[in-house]
């Protein structure tokens, strides 16, 4: 039988984890291949969501993996969140809304810059940070659901300059 080889990102790991599973394989034995691995823990009654990178909605449950439209190779994210409360904080203000925890970081950042009436070369200059004196951005192609603690469905950020070396 083949096998698709997918790319999965959870809560609180930035990393994705490559899986294996079978081709006709449903979103449930996906989630327990997850559960069983160590990858994903599920709490009594906890409902575990897949969704696919970047979409607002999970994918149904139960269905087999490519009936939503899963091929080999694919980015997912598999969480316990249907949605991420994210609090950006810029100059003092502070700006919320809700993702999905498979919203890439990239897509949070072009939303913060938009709502805190940032444009073009202004907007360009910004990445978010988990904390405001770190110094490490969140990368823009991770899943914003990679940075929430276990069990609470938020995360805040920071909305700061990119650090420029000169010289």
């Amino acid at each position: 039988m083949k096998k698709l080889e997918l790319f999965v990102h959870i809560a609180h790991c930035a990393e994705p984890k490559q899986v294996s599973i079978a081709e006709d394989a449903s979103t449930e034995e996906l989630i327990d291949q997850l559960h069983h691995a160590g990858l994903f823990q599920r709490e009594n009654g906890e409902e575990t969501l897949l969704f696919l990178d970047n979409h607002d909605e999970p994918l149904e449950l139960p269905q087999r993996l490519r009936d939503g439209g899963v091929g080999h190779r694919h980015l997912l994210h598999c969480h316990s969140c249907r949605r991420v409360e994210v609090k950006v904080h810029y100059n003092g203000v502070t700006k919320e809304r809700a993702f999905a925890p498979s919203a890439r970081v990239s897509r949070v950042l072009k939303w913060a810059a938009s709502a805190f009436g940032l444009s073009g070369a202004d907007a360009q200059g910004l990445e978010l940070r988990l904390q405001c004196d770190a110094n490490q951005p969140l990368p823009t192609d991770s899943h914003i659901g990679c940075y929430t603690r276990p069990r609470v469905c938020a995360v805040e950020l920071c909305l700061v300059p990119k650090v420029r070396v000169e010289g």
